[in-house]
């Protein structure tokens, strides 16, 4: 059977302002997500779960039916509107965004489908998508490995769709209930209320995010690299993954989303949480290269070519190395 992955979160109307001045408009959201994984497996099924907007229903499906591989059954239309995001970067890394109209919420109902799945990603993109009961009653019914892009889970947005924080304490309830937990530099200092200046403090930022009882954490650094700590048979794992040089950068905009989707399907296919990370990174990186959604092909069996990261890494990965040992 080809392996199946369910993608939920809200899809967004993106106007983006590129750090070059180039005005964009097109689908953000996990369309990013669905796109990248959509164009660089060659077989398996990709699950789209969300609630979509009537004003934007149709051209979204229009869009996920053109894509290879997409399911597009569970993308069903609401009475409210879509999503609608400004994202204005400035430089390659920062930018400001403002938010309006967010996804109703799901169900457990909602989510039977998602369930039969062999790995469900769950992207928070505008926050609400999902509350804990529900994310409780879906581990319970799931046999699926859950892979959890935090993004903005501990984000609201107010009337002007400007972002509010949380003070997301009760992050270790909703770490326990995933296998695998992304997070990015900021993220990470919101969640945890500290300030790592090293990839050595971020490692055992993700360190401590796995002791809330995921398998495998990583937290992106952009150009520093990624922070992996991850469990196997009690014993307790790290590495630092170095970044790959974007040789011709173009787009920032769904280099996380590209991560989290290659590392996530090289996790399903691998069972190893490093050659994953590995694999994610190099998709991530390609992904920066691209304008658009998708557009991936150059990043398809990115687990049978990690050395494009580290050679001396690969190496070490591809002879059974698991990391430096944390406990």
């Amino acid at each position: 059977m080809p392996t199946r992955i369910a993608i939920l979160g809200a899809i967004v109307y993106d106007e983006i302002i590129a750090h070059d001045g180039q005005r964009i408009e097109s689908f953000g959201g996990i369309v990013y997500n669905v796109a990248a994984l959509s164009s660089f497996i060659e077989d398996g099924v990709v699950l789209p779960v969300s609630n979509v907007g009537f004003d934007r229903y149709d051209q979204v499906l229009a869009l996920m039916a053109g894509m290879d591989h997409v399911d597009t059954s569970q993308l069903l239309r609401t009475d409210t509107p879509c999503t609608h995001a400004k994202l204005i970067y400035h430089g390659s890394n920062y930018r400001e965004e403002i938010v309006r109209n967010m996804m109703p919420p799901f169900t457990v109902e909602r989510l039977e489908h998602a369930a039969g799945a062999d790995g469900i990603l769950m992207n928070f993109v505008n926050g609400t998508e999902l509350d804990l009961p529900t994310l409780r009653a879906l581990r319970s019914r799931t046999k699926a490995a859950l892979y959890l892009d935090m993004h903005n889970i501990m984000v609201r947005f107010d009337a002007d769709g400007k972002k509010q924080y949380l003070d997301f304490v009760e992050w270790p309830e909703w770490v326990e209930q995933f296998d695998f937990v992304q997070m990015n530099e900021f993220e990470c200092e919101k969640v945890l209320h500290t300030s790592p200046s090293s990839p050595r403090e971020f490692l055992h930022a993700a360190h401590t995010v796995l002791a809330a009882g995921a398998t495998a954490v990583v937290i992106t650094m952009g150009p520093a690299g990624v922070a992996l700590a991850h469990r196997r048979e009690g014993i307790e794992y790290g590495c630092i993954i170095p970044a790959v040089t974007v040789r011709n950068f173009v787009d920032a905009t769904g280099c996380g989303d590209a991560f989290s989707t290659g590392t996530f399907w090289h996790y399903l296919r691998t069972g190893n949480p490093l050659k994953a990370a590995m694999a994610g990174t190099l998709v991530g990186a390609l992904n920066c290269e691209v304008r658009g959604v998708g557009k991936l092909e150059r990043a398809r069996n990115a687990d049978q070519r990690i050395a494009e990261v580290s050679a001396e890494l690969a190496d070490r990965v591809e002879h059974g190395w698991l990391g430096d040992r944390l406990n």
